[in-house]
């Protein structure tokens, strides 16, 4: 008995072992103030698990770092998207970010490697702007297949 427990808790550990190693990881973070202001409250994030995007199927996942200025102020952002060209998800942003809030990006870039926008990655919004955008895109995506 003993040895058949022992064996589930291993397969049961490694299970959830190889669940978090396939999660696609990005930095995670928001400032109003600068990159590096951004940098000071970074965290990772397993883009798998962000609300809306997680519910997806057979998504894969890019990491972003946006930031945008209008009569709120400046937003620096970096999180997860899902995956699209640069070219592509940016201007989709800037269409989006100026019909929804009247903001203006400054900057977007998007890599494709995990945990590829931390600091000094990339060059120098909203959480729910960048969700919303990224999201919209998926449902773009979808109806064009």
């Amino acid at each position: 008995m003993d040895v058949k427990f022992g064996k589930v808790v291993s397969l049961a550990a490694l299970l959830v072992y190889a669940n978090s190693v396939h999660c696609f990881k990005c930095y995670r973070c928001s400032s109003s103030t600068s990159f590096k202001d951004c940098n000071k409250a970074i965290s990772t994030v397993n883009c798998e698990e962000l609300q809306g995007l997680g519910s997806l199927q057979n998504v894969t996942f890019a990491c972003t770092s946006v930031s945008l200025t209008g009569t709120i102020g400046k937003r620096y952002i970096k999180t997860c998207i899902p995956s699209l060209p640069e070219f592509q998800f940016c201007e989709l942003l800037k269409n989006q970010t100026q019909t929804l809030s009247g903001m203006v990006v400054q900057e977007c870039n998007v890599c494709y490697r995990e945990l590829c926008n931390g600091s000094g990655q990339l060059n120098h919004i909203t959480n729910l702007l960048v969700s919303s955008v990224a999201l919209s895109t998926f449902m773009l995506l979808l109806k064009i297949k």
